[in-house]
């Protein structure tokens, strides 16, 4: 039993299932600490309980019979993690396992040596599989729960021989390498219960696992060379502590390993690998932590630091909002955990395809550049985790990457060019022949599969984005720029130049836009990646002139040239933007790559009235094309919506996001929720996502970008920035929220480093109030702001002298809402700014959560997990 400074219990048993005949009402929460949270001053208040918001949203797995429904697939378990490794907890008629997995544990087989299959990434360089730790019994039904507040899971399960065992299970923040387990047994089933294994798993290409698992039908195609599984791990004791380790040696050399042990009902699983080093190193290294651990376990300051930390990602620095529908609401919270689990400061790795949950076979255990990597890391800005965005931009700008980009581009462009792998890469960022059919398999420009030039760029529009939104200006010199240089040096490398009296042209060769199945010359991804990169340079140049001395040195005039010279992005009257020259979008693409320059780029803005009609022809045919055809992926429904928040569409923007649940994978037979993989859209009961990866492999491969994305589609509703406009509620009109109660954001962050704050009010059509903060840090003197407030606007301010509002136009306070309003901020002001209508008796309304009236109805219907139905 866990000592009373650890443990609190709560009830557990959900829709009357307590088992064995026992009820088993019991949850660990590691430390009691306050969660409530008022923003308030003479200002406003904003009040709510973030635990009780979080637990509302927790999803539960009722499993009333094991037999028939096994809980053990990515998409099904509750899972948990540190940003560094990974757990989900299944259940199957074996009993319950706590499968583990671990960012950075990649296979090293290098080009061209005899274990090489061809340079492809899914077979020589890719994730490997961890193993699991097992308590055995028959188990017949199970009740499991993530508890997003403290960030565990429960698992209570029955087991057929009578009696079972009550399971917690966290990932603490330290030892980063470990997972720890509590465990209750009781009645016959305690015996087996007691003596949990490790089990581990086969270490060899989840690819190759893939058409393994699927009895060859369909099966992998390693290339040329046989590919041949690492050998099978084996177990000893550790010197340090004679620990139970499973060592696992890699072929290609080095090795990880996975030591457990336990104190009383706790076992600890400890997952090591050591680059370079000899497996048995790596258990060693295990065991260390695993000693850290135990003795942590004493005192309970494990249980503390993890408990703290949650608490200080949720209640101190994240941001809160509040959806008048549950199921979206939900969806946002649990994105949030997960990204709490995948990526922290520390962590050596972005997110891949999978994160830490690498837990069987799949065809993506790798890096995928052409979106995937750009897509899932930014919603960590607006609901500022700013601490976790270091990881991405460490990784993207690190020396060791520098080098896989100048090996990825052609040898005679090597000495002043970039370019990120065309396609997939392992975590070195190495070009592969995962999808490139030229000879070199390097990122060059072709008309083959592969050809796709401008990853990298995308890749450092994020980084550059996290100094967008924090205004630190040494991300932008010491690391975006050193970088960004080269990457724009490999396209002036490529380009063709005219020259003549009317100018300098340039014009890009002909390329892959990704996805989309024919090559043009000057694509649209092309040139919209290459036309930020410029004008980047050139900005970073002019407003650098005085400063620290950049390296490389500036060109600013051969910049300027070139962003003049290059060609507008290819458009067809009827259809808006197509791919590339003479190539229109005339087949449905699940990609927007020919979109970047609308979203996220916003080099072409909808504040810019000139390109709406454009922007407005270009999204409805591709998404138009995309519906027709079933060709959308979960992808392409977030970036519908997000062009329909843009557009000021509300209904339009849930709509798309909602089909992100009912979406049915068209490759071969729809994923069936009962029959087959236990998921029945293209989102899990557990919000993971998946795509069919081989058409006669019955279940889908994990994908884990698409519901992080949608994210940035709820962000994009309640507000966003764009040209300098902090722009609030630009799509919470929807029709099916008036009467559901109000909406509110607080503490998200903006570009320029704001703080915003609000409520909107559905059924008045209008905002309550908005709020700006100028934190610490935030050099700018002034915003400008869409309140979408009715009738004349006041202002509160606190501290209360160094803010001065006028209209966008240069007059004073007290116009309609349809005007932009400027706030011009002294320099020693740091505090907020309030507006809000005068017409508001009480000024800045109370708002407290739930935002929907009356009670909160959490039934399967609306609340994630695996209740009997898919969820919706």
């Amino acid at each position: 039993m866990a000592s009373p400074a650890m443990a609190k219990w709560m009830q557990i048993c959900h829709g009357g299932l307590c088992l064995c005949g026992v009820v088993w009402c019991v949850a660990l929460i590691l430390v009691s600490v306050s969660s409530l949270v008022t923003a308030s001053s003479d200002l406003y208040l904003l009040k709510y309980d973030m635990q009780d918001v979080l637990k509302a949203h927790d999803p539960t797995f009722v499993v009333p019979n094991v037999k028939d429904e096994p809980l053990k697939k990515w998409w099904d378990v509750p899972f948990g993690g540190n940003g560094l490794v990974g757990f989900g907890v299944a259940v199957d008629e074996r009993g319950i396992a706590v499968m583990l997995g671990r960012t950075d544990i990649w296979d090293k087989r290098s080009r061209g040596t005899r274990l090489s299959t061809g340079n492809n990434v899914q077979y020589d360089r890719p994730r490997l599989p961890i193993g699991q730790v097992r308590w055995p019994c028959r188990a017949s039904a199970a009740n499991l729960r993530i508890h997003l507040f403290n960030a565990t899971v429960t698992a209570n399960v029955a087991c057929a021989e009578g009696g079972g065992v009550f399971l917690v299970a966290y990932a603490p923040p330290t030892p980063k390498d470990a997972v720890v387990v509590q465990t209750w047994v009781q009645g016959q089933a305690a015996s087996k219960l007691a003596s949990p294994q490790f089990e581990p798993a086969v270490s060899a290409s989840p690819l190759w696992l893939l058409g393994n698992s699927n009895k060859g039908k369909g099966g992998a195609k390693p290339g040329k060379t046989a590919y041949r599984p690492n050998p099978p791990a084996k177990r000893k004791k550790t010197r340090r502590g004679a620990h139970d380790a499973s060592v696992q040696t890699l072929l290609a050399g080095g090795g990880y390993a996975v030591v457990h042990g336990q104190k009383g009902n706790t076992l600890v699983a400890v997952v090591s690998g050591v680059s370079g080093k000899s497996a048995d190193a790596a258990a060693e290294t295990a065991a260390e932590s695993l000693d850290e651990a135990l003795s942590a376990l004493d005192d309970g300051s494990m249980a503390r630091e993890h408990a703290a930390w949650w608490k200080h990602y949720w209640v101190d620095e994240g941001a809160f909002v509040t959806i008048p529908d549950a199921l979206l609401e939900g969806l946002y919270y649990i994105q949030m955990y997960k990204l709490g689990c995948a990526i922290r400061a520390h962590s050596p790795v972005p997110i891949d395809l999978i994160g830490p949950w690498l837990f069987g076979p799949t065809a993506w255990a790798d890096l995928h550049w052409d979106l995937n990597i750009q897509v899932t890391h930014p919603p960590l800005l607006a609901s500022n985790h700013i601490g976790a965005m270091r990881a991405y931009t460490s990784y993207v700008t690190s020396p060791a990457l520098r080098r896989a980009y100048k090996a990825n581009v052609p040898k005679r462009m090597a000495s002043d060019s970039f370019a990120a792998a065309n396609s997939a890469s392992s975590v070195d960022g190495l070009a592969t022949c995962y999808w490139s059919t030229s000879s070199s398999c390097l990122t060059e420009p072709g008309r083959h599969k592969g050809a796709i030039l401008g990853n990298l760029l995308w890749a450092l529009f994020v980084a550059h984005q996290h100094a967008v939104f924090t205004n630190d200006s040494d991300i932008v010199v010491k690391q975006v720029y050193p970088v960004l240089v080269p990457a724009v040096n490999f396209y002036r490398r490529l380009a063709k130049v005219s020259r003549s009296r009317a100018g300098t042209k340039y014009s890009l060769p002909v390329a892959a836009s990704p996805e989309y199945k024919t090559n043009a010359a000057n694509t649209n991804y092309d040139l919209s990646l290459l036309k930020w990169g410029l004008r980047t340079l050139i900005s970073i140049a002019e407003s650098n002139s005085g400063g620290e001395a950049l390296q490389p040195a500036p060109k600013l005039k051969e910049w300027k040239e070139m962003l003049a010279g290059l060609p507008h992005y290819y458009r067809t009257a009827r259809e808006g933007y197509g791919i590339g020259d003479g190539l229109r979008v005339a087949i449905p693409q699940r990609h927007f790559s020919h979109l970047l320059m609308v979203y996220p780029l916003a080099l072409e803005n909808w504040e810019n009235e000139e390109a709406r009609e454009l922007i407005r022809r270009s999204s409805d045919h591709w998404i138009g094309l995309c519906m027709k055809s079933s060709a959308c992926s979960g992808y392409s429904w977030v970036m519908a919506s997000l062009l329909s928040s843009m557009m000021g569409r509300a209904d339009a923007a849930v709509g798309n996001l909602t089909n992100l649940f009912d979406f049915r994978i068209p490759r071969g037979k729809p994923i069936n929720a009962r029959k087959r993989s236990g998921m029945g859209s293209s989102l899990g009961p557990n919000t993971m996502y998946g795509e069919i990866c081989k058409k006669t492999f019955a279940d889908a491969c994990p994908c884990i970008e698409s519901p992080i994305f949608a994210v940035e589609a709820l962000h994009s509703m309640l507000f966003t920035a764009r040209q300098g406009v902090l722009d609030f509620f630009p799509a919470a009109g929807v029709s099916s929220w008036r009467d559901r109660g109000m909406l509110s954001i607080h503490r998200m962050r903006a570009e320029g480093g704001w703080l915003v704050s609000g409520a909107y009010d559905p059924i008045a059509g209008a905002s309550a109030w908005v709020a700006v903060t100028r934190p610490e840090g935030v050099t700018l003197s002034e915003c400008v702001v869409r309140t979408r407030l009715s009738g004349a606007v006041a202002m509160r301010t606190d501290p209360s002298d160094g803010v001065k509002l006028t209209s966008n136009a240069g007059h004073r306070a007290g116009h309609t809402s349809n005007d932009l309003f400027r706030l011009e901020f002294s320099a020693e002001f740091r505090g907020t700014v309030v507006l809000y209508s005068e017409d508001s008796k009480d000024g800045a309304r109370v708002v407290s959560w739930p935002g929907f009236d009356g009670a909160l109805d959490m039934d399967r219907d609306t609340r994630w997990g695996r209740r009997g139905a898919k969820p919706r």
